[in-house]
């Protein structure tokens, strides 16, 4: 999948590419446990804000704390 480029020349991850790279994906067998540690350990709230609001927004990690950033 090709990511939109801001003008600022930052890649933006769509919100289904993080889904992927992160694994997070009950319907592959995984019990709810492992899925809710993975929402934390991921941020899923992030992830779920990212497609509320689309391209424009991107992650930032900062010591370990991951903040959304709209562009």
């Amino acid at each position: 999948m090709n990511s939109p480029v801001s003008p600022a020349g930052v890649v933006q991850p769509q919100p289904q590419e993080l889904l992927g790279a992160f694994g997070v994906d009950a319907a592959q067998g995984q019990n709810s446990r492992q899925v809710e540690r993975q929402r934390e350990k991921y941020g899923w709230n992030r992830l779920e804000e990212a497609k509320q609001h689309g391209a424009g927004a991107i992650f930032i990690e900062t010591c370990g704390v991951w903040s959304l950033a709209r562009l």
